[in-house]
């Protein structure tokens, strides 16, 4: 965004009359409010620019300020419609200074809002420094090789994520859980660039397309003269043909696409490749849809699980490898963990790599209950103040529905309008994918497509892959129905670091909406299984075992079908899938080979049941009923929480780590809080406070360790099988000779992982070998980071220098299957100076180049 001696000479250059480009989305709106056109929309993006260099000189409260240390711009009088500008309504306070206005932010310090110890709402989202921890770590040498950027690791999380990735076994699920910003999508794209097979094909599911045409870019940079690897809708029919070819013979390495290319147009190309061996890899980025509620609501995402097992069982009765599979996502609770695991879980392992954190950018702001009419004055207000560009959120979309005293999209856009603002978009569940990727595109602002919107009305459809890193501002103009959607929908602002805002502005029809969604969200068993006669009743039975169930089917006590129908009919299938009565599955009957031609299963669902008794009474009570009534009563906690955060009860940012912290014993993790600053915290007088990334223990590799030449040297540790090589001191000083020691003892041992001091990483870069084949690519790590009981459990060789203990690796690793200790021939180890070299299983590097 331009600073304030920019935006002056912007303004200047244009009311004498120059050429004036637009560089950003400040200039462009600055172009339009000269014509007449949004005004108000001018009026924000100026006070946006003032408040940031007021905060940045330490300008930031009103009892601080002076007119002589206030930043201002000086509009010059008949620059256009800016003349007509009611610069108070943004807080803005003008001079007169005879051929200009001279303009001046004022703190926003609203009378309806408790600002406890905070001297401004506005202070802290004007402050640009970056607030999220600086945590990178040394990157694996392979990173350069998936995009020349990547030299670090942002966190170990993100470490861990993604050599657990490389390291997964064939059908196996990954589930990578981190926070927004912690490198998710490395994880997958990691095993899909570093680890292909001749003719084989990993597929990356985005949400969005713009998300897939930016990996298609990453990968085109580092892949010169490859095909195009995303697929999606806005290809030309030539183009989605010869894609198609370039899958089925075997020329297509990757794929990014959206889940639904992935169940129609692509299910019969992608179906063939697993029969032929050929798939390697299924990512799937925001995972957690699965269980999604509401406008939000993406039936193909629920649809991928059942089309992965069609994909699985076509590989193995073809006699191949299971591929692998990959779940991200950066907010997993227990409840849509679990549901993972039983739509994706098989054949396993099913592995969760977990380091999720409170983010420390957004603050917390909410409002006391209001009528509609205060709530839309202090909206008008709230949009006058805070920067952008800014999201604002309802639950309801329908207006036929929707009652007086709560907000749609739609009324949203017209309450906007009567406040002089046009830079705003509407986007619902009943929004295009067209139409969201088009205000996805002009929300970004670029030097060469400023922005042409600021401002999006919207629904919690617009929420997946929002990949925009400067969004400043998100406003609940309802009552979300539980922390869950909540946090979700805050977290699409500060994805670039930087402080942001979220304030809900409530009505007591918000508080009615939200509590109807929140108690019923896991309908009651009786209701369930209405629902599930209807569906099976009207079912289409396949071949295989397999059932094609209508969600669209509609129970006999109500009149027609409407959307909220199909998703309570797909909750019912959800929760019989948690309670073990049937899997999602898929089934390719009826589709034609032309993709253009396939058939329509929108409002289909193919499942295979694994129950016989699925319509007794004595399993929805006795089997249904708990599994209902558990997951019920975590939603109406995620709603009382939610409550909490709002009052200033209790921290927000301790209340979204607990409503992440996953208890069951297989999964257990503690998700870390953090707090930019809530009602419970200003009002103690505590500021921004975060903690730091968690360090997730990696996934343990199991291999037959019997063709390696080391294994059989080994000697019984105290937690695991351990080798010691002795390596003469002037040889350890040696670049040549430590890069064929290295290269030896790895191919020997089968080796997965190098730790060296800090001092010497530099130069073992050098020592490792370039990726083999199919197998996970060496890893490297410096000593000083190394925890052997977190880090992933592979045969791991350690290059331990004079001058340091080596005691902590003698012992070996309970998660690896060999540790080899590589020493000058002259350490000591341990309070009693003990030559290493006299230990059991110790031999010089000379005797065993003999024999390996």
């Amino acid at each position: 965004m331009s600073s304030v001696p920019n935006i002056q000479a912007f303004l200047n250059r244009m009311s004498n009359g120059h050429d004036a480009p637009a560089a950003d989305r400040v200039c462009l709106a600055l172009q339009s409010a000269m014509l007449g056109q949004g005004l108000s929309d001018a009026a924000v993006l100026i006070r946006q620019a003032l408040r940031v260099d007021d905060v940045r000189r330490g300008v930031s409260g009103p009892s601080s300020e002076g007119e002589h240390t206030r930043a201002w711009l000086d509009v010059p009088r008949g620059a256009g419609a800016l003349d007509r500008v009611p610069w108070h309504l943004f807080g803005l306070e003008v001079g007169d200074q005879g051929t200009h206005v001279r303009v001046r932010a004022r703190p926003w310090v609203p009378d309806w809002i408790d600002l406890g110890r905070e001297s401004a709402v506005d202070r802290d989202v004007s402050d640009t420094r970056v607030v999220r921890r600086e945590e990178s770590v040394r990157g694996d040498p392979f990173l350069s090789m998936i995009d020349e950027e990547f030299r670090t690791y942002r966190t170990p999380g993100q470490r861990t994520a993604v050599r657990s990735a490389l390291l997964a076994e064939p059908g196996s699920t990954l589930v990578v859980n981190l926070p927004t910003g912690g490198g998710k999508t490395l994880a997958m794209l990691a095993p899909a660039v570093l680890q292909p097979a001749d003719g084989s094909t990993s597929i990356v599911v985005v949400p969005t397309v713009a998300l897939a045409l930016d990996q298609e870019r990453r990968y085109a940079n580092q892949h010169p003269g490859s095909p195009p690897t995303a697929y999606h809708g806005e290809l030309s029919p030539s183009e989605k043909s010869e894609f198609v070819r370039r899958i089925s013979i075997g020329a297509q390495p990757v794929v990014f696409t959206n889940p639904e290319a992935v169940v129609t147009a692509l299910s019969r190309p992608l179906t063939d490749v697993a029969a032929g061996g050929r798939l390697r890899l299924l990512a799937v980025d925001e995972a957690h849809v699965v269980s999604s509620w509401g406008d939000g609501f993406r039936p193909n995402f629920h649809a991928l699980a059942g089309f992965r097992t069609h994909l699985l069982r076509e590989s193995v009765r073809a006699g191949h490898e299971p591929f692998r599979t990959i779940l991200a996502s950066a907010t997993l609770t227990e409840d849509t963990l679990k549901l993972l695991q039983a739509l994706f879980g098989a054949p396993g392992p099913f592995d969760h790599i977990g380091a999720p954190m409170v983010r420390p950018e957004p603050t917390f702001w909410a409002t006391p209950v209001a009528s509609s009419d205060v709530r839309d004055e202090r909206l008008l207000e709230t949009l006058r103040h805070l920067p952008r560009p800014a999201i604002v959120y309802t639950t309801l979309r329908d207006e036929r529905t929707a009652r007086p005293d709560t907000l749609t999209p739609d009324r949203l856009s017209r309450l906007a309008a009567t406040g002089g603002f046009r830079r705003f978009a509407v986007v619902d569940g009943a929004s295009s994918t067209s139409k969201r990727e088009h205000v996805l595109g002009a929300l970004r602002d670029t030097p060469d497509a400023p922005a042409s919107v600021d401002l999006v009305f919207a629904t919690s459809a617009f929420g997946l892959g929002i990949d925009v890193p400067d969004i400043k501002t998100v406003v609940h103009a309802c009552v979300p129905e539980g922390l869950d959607r909540y946090y979700q929908e805050v977290g699409r602002a500060g994805r670039d670091g930087r402080p942001s805002i979220s304030i809900v502005l409530p009505t007591s029809g918000d508080m009615d909406v939200a509590s109807s969604l929140a108690s019923p969200r896991y309908i009651t068993a009786d209701r369930a299984r209405d629902r599930w006669n209807a569906m099976i009743r009207s079912a289409e039975f396949l071949e295989g075992g397999l059932v094609r169930l209508p969600l669209t089917a509609v129970p006999t006590d109500l009149d027609a079908h409407t959307d909220y129908n199909e998703r309570w009919n797909l909750f019912t299938v959800s929760l019989l899938a948690r309670a073990g009565a049937l899997s999602w599955d898929f089934s390719l009957a009826g589709h034609s080979a032309e993709p253009e031609q396939m058939r329509d299963d929108r409002g289909w669902l193919t499942v295979r049941l694994l129950r016989g008794d699925h319509q007794a009474e004595s399993f929805w009570s006795g089997v249904v009923e708990p599994v209902r009534s558990a997951s019920a009563e975590r939603g109406g906690e995620g709603l009382q929480a939610l409550k909490s955060a709002m009052s200033g009860r209790d921290c927000a940012g301790a209340l979204i780590a607990q409503h992440y912290t996953l208890q069951s014993p297989d999964f257990a993790t503690v998700c870390l809080p953090s707090c930019g600053g809530c009602g419970y915290c200003r009002a103690s007088g505590r500021g921004r406070w975060s903690s730091p990334s968690p360090r997730p223990k990696g996934i343990e590799l199991h291999r037959d360790m019997q063709a390696s030449k080391l294994y059989g040297l080994a000697t019984k540790g105290r937690w695991g099988p351990r080798l010691i090589v002795g390596l003469r001191s002037e040889d350890c000083h040696s670049q040549r000779r430590m890069r064929r020691v290295v290269r030896t003892l790895l191919a020997a041992g089968q080796i997965r992982l190098l730790v060296v001091p800090q001092s010497v990483a530099d130069a073992a870069m050098d020592w490792l070998p370039g990726p083999s084949g199919n197998e996970a690519p060496t890893m490297l790590m410096e000593l000083e980071d190394f925890d052997p009981v977190s880090e992933v459990g592979v045969p791991t060789l350690a290059f331990i220098p004079e001058g340091v203990d080596p005691s902590l690796l003698l012992e070996g690793s309970s998660r690896s299957s060999l540790v080899v200790v590589l020493v000058p021939d002259e350490l000591c180890s341990g309070k009693d100076e003990r030559p290493v070299m006299d230990m059991d299983a110790a031999y010089r590097i000379e005797d065993l180049e003999q024999v390996l």
